[in-house]
């Protein structure tokens, strides 16, 4: 039996657009849809360095720096400066919300027409082996056929509820790690004092982590031969899991390393040494015409 961890690169591969950049896309689409107050979640989510933000979303929530909703905060306006701080103070309480609707919404979107389930994966998957999938989408289920007694979304699925529902189950955010000077310095400010309300946000934006979750589906991790991860970049936000496989027990670890210009091959495999240093561990390179590779990390 195998346990496979399965990220947002293997609804990629599959032929799904639901990189975070798409994510971005699709508020531009619907930019309207998702507000709250005056502030739409685009206006919400702005930043300088934009590329870098949608290109690691979740750990940069910790960064946001939400100028374009305090914008007109000066220090001689106390009442214009009162709408601006309330007007944040709301973002912190339902900013989570809003985008667990928005992102059930775009994923339901992206991946509502059927693709064609890839051959380097169907002699991959056997009946008894298990999932656990970072992932929001059924593309398991729907495209592969797995059962769903087999799979484990850690995060939730999308479910695109009515207007007048909120879908929870999604799961998402940062590390919590937080640059002081945006967090635990300015916590020590006055409350309802811009930087305040401002870190009061960042904090809203902390994952919560389903470790117990994730031990208890995954069970005694000797039973499995090998353990596959497809699809996932390793990322500061979810190190914790990967703690758990990092065993003397487990007796092997695959990573699937897909090819692409901006592959870093020296980066992948200082990660891996660093995250798995108790297990045999490999990588494997693939791209759009199957496996190229396969090496050992030492």
């Amino acid at each position: 039996m195998q346990l496979f961890i399965i990220g947002n690169g293997f609804d990629l591969y599959t032929g799904y657009k639901t990189s975070y950049k798409d994510f971005k896309d699709f508020l531009i689409d619907n930019e309207f849809q998702y507000r709250i107050g005056d502030s739409t979640l685009l206006d919400i989510l702005t930043t300088d360095d934009d590329f870098e933000f949608w290109k690691n979303f979740e750990e940069k929530l910790s960064e946001l720096p939400l100028d374009t909703v305090s914008y007109g905060y000066t220090e001689n306006d106390t009442r214009q400066n009162s709408i601006i701080i309330d007007n944040i103070y709301n973002i912190s309480k339902e900013l989570y919300s809003l985008l667990q609707n928005a992102l059930s919404d775009f994923i339901a979107e992206a991946t509502k027409e059927r693709r064609t389930a890839k051959e380097i994966f169907l002699g991959l998957f056997k009946t008894n082996d298990k999932f656990i999938s970072f992932n929001y989408s059924l593309t398991l289920e729907k495209i592969y056929h797995i059962s769903d007694n087999n799979i484990f979304h850690l995060h939730g699925i999308c479910n695109p509820m009515r207007e007048d529902e909120d879908n929870e189950s999604i799961i998402f955010g940062h590390s919590g790690n937080i640059p002081d000077y945006l967090y635990a310095d300015r916590l020590y400010d006055e409350e309802n004092t811009l930087e305040y309300t401002k870190a009061k946000v960042r904090e809203a934006l902390t994952k919560t982590l389903e470790i117990i979750e994730f031990e208890r589906f995954m069970g005694n991790i000797s039973q499995y031969e090998e353990i596959q991860i497809i699809g996932h970049s390793l990322g500061l936000v979810d190190e914790r899991y990967f703690e758990k496989i990092n065993t003397s027990k487990t007796k092997k670890i695959t990573y699937w390393q897909y090819i692409s210009n901006s592959l870093n091959e020296t980066e992948i495999i200082t990660k891996l040494k660093r995250l798995f240093n108790r297990v045999r561990c490999e990588i494997l390179y693939y791209d759009e015409t199957g496996i190229q590779n396969v090496v050992e990390v030492r």
